[in-house]
């Protein structure tokens, strides 16, 4: 249970990062 949930949390936030890294990405071009 901890696992599926620490799993969730940590795929949500590399998600939110890598999401954030192409906007910058982007923004700049």
């Amino acid at each position: 249970m901890i696992k599926i949930v620490l799993g969730t949390l940590a795929a949500i936030v590399g998600l939110y990062f890598l999401a954030r890294y192409v906007a910058i990405k982007m923004w700049k071009e």
